[in-house]
């Protein structure tokens, strides 16, 4: 498995990540997408 994640917006307190999972073979030269997560996260402290 493969995860490439992505800031969309950064700031102060608060942002927004894209991740994206993806299977690979076992010759590790296709990936196949698995599953797509959006998130806001926020800090508290």
């Amino acid at each position: 498995m493969v995860s490439k994640s992505y800031v969309i917006k950064g700031g102060g307190k608060i942002n927004v990540v894209r991740t994206e999972i993806y299977v690979v073979d076992e010759n590790g030269e296709n990936e196949s997408h698995a599953a797509t997560s959006l998130v806001t996260m926020m800090k508290i402290k």
